[in-house]
């Protein structure tokens, strides 16, 4: 299993360390994948990181508007076919292949779902997630 924390950040054009102590994070994989099962996977982390970026995008940039929000309850899954990542097979892709995301909005209109979901496409996770980004690798 593997252990990361973080603590500060840039953002709103400074660096914030207002967080005293930092957050830790564990991530393992089940027995089956020869991981301790301490933690969720690191595919599972990806999955919640977006959904949880595009749940509270939305209700941050509604809130913003004057939108009132009674709740939301969201859920992801996602399709991998493990022979890619473990190297069993070339031909078969290494990413997920599809990600399904539902928003449950009580008392919201069809049209209100609409546009919150709208809200949620601004997150930045769900952007960096379906638009192409560089990244660059290196050892330190």
């Amino acid at each position: 299993h593997n252990h990361s924390t973080v603590q500060g950040f840039y953002g709103a054009c400074q660096e914030d360390t207002t967080r005293e102590v930092p957050f830790e994070f564990t991530c393992d994989e089940p027995f089956v994948l020869l991981g301790t099962n301490k933690g969720a996977n690191p595919g599972e982390v990806l999955l919640y990181g977006l959904l949880a970026c595009m749940t509270t995008t939305m209700v941050l940039l509604a809130t913003a508007q004057g939108i009132e929000v009674e709740g939301v309850s969201s859920r992801i899954e996602g399709d991998v076919d493990l022979r890619g990542f473990l190297g069993l097979d070339p031909e078969v892709p290494k990413e997920f292949s599809q990600l399904r995301i539902v928003f449950d909005i009580p008392g919201a209109t069809a049209e209100q779902k609409a546009m919150l979901i709208g809200l949620a496409q601004q997150s930045p996770v769900f952007n960096t997630i379906t638009r192409p980004v560089d990244v660059q690798v290196s050892a330190a």
